[in-house]
């Protein structure tokens, strides 16, 4: 593809110990590799030394500190390196040292969007940006709100300059009006000015469609893009017999772990299948749950084995061969679903865990979504089958063939 664009800055969100955000990177980088071969690319990460080791294939593409590295002075990393963290456990922020760095954040925010108070390095590369993509995940919500503050702020800051935006592959929402005392319809709002001016947005599910046109902003909807270049041939022979459990902080509640495991333990037990528990999101939290679930299993004599993964390259490796995928997390399931391997979705929120719901019921897998005091066992079983496999393969190529003609039409309409 013929183009003007010289310098593409990629936004995301990247440098956070989140493997499934970091596939959607890879893949959003060997797109525009295939189609825009001669850009310069830029890559904004909170971590760049983590993204940098996981870009290293890639020639030409320089990563430097994302603007939410700046805008918060650090504070989401110490916050979330003691909630999360795998490798650092300082000092506990009080309820009142939060506040107060949200608010640094917010004093920071506006600093940057009115006085134009730009690291040198940013505002170089932000005034030689042709394109700006900000892709993958979700960063629009109520949640994190150093983060949202960023990402808006980032889109701004391109139109400023006069690059083309593109929004691709993105979760939207929810936003609550309230948590304790902090009144998010300000963050709602503020993303949704934003929104507003970019040239185009894809998101990645059917809800974050609907959230923004009732805001009025149009949209359309790609799969996620972390599906691109799916390993699917539908003919090749499992490896072996290993079925992969991938969980999260939201079942770090004993009773739900209890629960988990009274609902596999039949049909792992009768079944001669390689138990292996792991994380897709190196925090601290993620890690614990992972430990209980395991330690469980084997309490309730179905032998489990705890593995830990650095990047996305291994967690990948996990996948491959697999029989069937079982988590709490998206990225876990699409990774899986690249590979051909069947998931089975555990929501207990239907709000929080929209995004899950849709990926499902894009692959077909609706019948696959459910809750962890009740797997039924046909379940499990019909998902381990070999034309379920087979079914998924073919669904999965068309959606990764999709995202590819879905990325470059978009170019081609701004560009």
């Amino acid at each position: 593809m013929e183009s003007k664009v010289t310098n593409v800055l990629i936004s995301g969100g990247w440098g956070y110990g989140n493997l499934g955000d970091d596939a959607i990177l890879v893949s959003t980088i060997k797109l525009l590799k295939e189609y825009l071969p001669n850009a310069n690319l830029y890559v904004m990460s909170y971590d760049v030394e983590e993204t940098s080791r996981i870009l290293v294939e890639f020639e030409g593409v320089k990563v430097i500190n994302s603007l939410h590295f700046y805008i918060d002075r650090g504070f989401s990393n110490k916050f979330f390196q003691y909630i999360y963290g795998m490798n650092s456990n300082p000092e506990a922020p009080s309820k009142w040292k939060y506040r107060y760095d949200v608010l640094i954040s917010f004093l920071n925010f506006l600093r940057f969007k009115f006085f134009n108070y730009l690291p040198s390095e940013l505002m170089k590369i932000f005034s030689n940006t042709d394109l700006f993509i900000q892709s993958g995940g979700g960063y629009f919500h109520g949640r994190w709100i150093s983060s949202c503050l960023a990402h808006t702020l980032e889109i701004d800051l391109a139109r400023k300059f006069g690059a083309k935006t593109l929004v691709i592959g993105q979760s939207i929402g929810p936003f609550p009006n309230f948590i304790g005392p902090f009144p998010y319809f300000i963050i709602r709002f503020l993303s949704y000015i934003s929104l507003r001016n970019v040239d185009k947005i894809l998101v990645r599910d059917f809800y974050s469609m609907d959230e923004l046109r009732k805001a009025k902003i149009q949209c359309g909807i790609i799969p996620d893009l972390a599906l691109y270049l799916g390993n699917v041939d539908p003919n090749r022979t499992q490896s072996s017999s290993k079925i992969v459990i991938v969980v999260n902080s939201n079942l770090d509640d004993k009773r739900k772990i209890s629960e988990l495991v009274m609902s596999l333990k039949d049909f792992l037990r009768e079944n001669n299948f390689r138990i292996i528990v792991t994380v897709s999101r190196k925090w601290s939290r993620d890690l614990k749950v992972s430990k209980s679930l395991c330690q469980e299993l084997n309490r309730n004599f179905v032998s489990a084995e705890l593995l830990f993964h650095d990047t996305i390259y291994s967690l990948q490796n996990e996948f491959f061969g697999s029989n069937l995928v079982i988590s709490n997390n998206l990225h876990p399931l699409v990774l899986g679903a690249r590979f051909g391997v069947p998931g089975i979705a555990i929501v207990d929120d239907l709000v929080a865990q929209r995004k899950i719901i849709s990926f499902m019921k894009q692959t077909c897998q609706e019948m696959r979504v459910v809750h962890c005091s009740n797997i039924p066992y046909n379940v499990l079983r019909e998902a381990v089958n070999v034309n379920s496999r087979k079914k998924l393969c073919l669904s999965i190529g068309n959606l990764s063939n999709l995202v590819k003609a879905k990325f470059i039409e978009s170019l081609n309409c701004l560009l």
